[in-house]
């Protein structure tokens, strides 16, 4: 997991390298320095914006610089609706993958197929009588 972070700060810091003069100076100083500090240096990153692969925590450190230091107000609040209509479409598939109905409405066929069949022996009178003996002197 510490290898994922010290990926994706380098992958920020190469990304960060085509960022507008303006803009990035708007990053602090000691955000920076973090960043360096923390950054895997044996892993090899080049960014191509026709197909940007990076990782997961990238984008999100990205998300995140950008709306502290850069984003405008108007842009600030676009990206939390954003943020927000995509947290609730993870939750809405989480709940319709392990919610209640998919996960207690199983049909009787279903939950036949789950039980183990068990032979039930059914007594006859004779078999209920000697029972009824044996009981009486234990």
């Amino acid at each position: 997991m510490e290898n994922t972070y010290s990926n994706a700060y380098t992958e920020v810091l190469e990304i960060l390298k085509i960022v507008p003069k303006e803009q990035y100076e708007k990053i602090p100083k000691e955000e920076l320095d973090f960043l360096e500090k923390n950054r895997n240096k044996d892993y090899n990153f080049s960014y191509n914006i026709e197909n940007p692969n990076t990782l997961r925590k990238t984008d999100a450190i990205l998300i995140s610089m950008y709306k502290k230091y850069i984003a405008t107000e108007n842009e600030k609040k676009a990206i939390e609706e954003i943020l927000e209509l995509n947290y609730r479409k993870n939750e809405l598939e989480k709940k319709e993958k392990y919610g209640n109905k998919v996960l207690f409405n199983k049909t009787q066929e279903e939950i036949k197929e789950k039980i183990l069949p068990i032979e039930v022996k059914k007594k006859n009178a004779f078999e209920k009588f000697i029972d009824k003996i044996k009981s009486f002197f234990k």
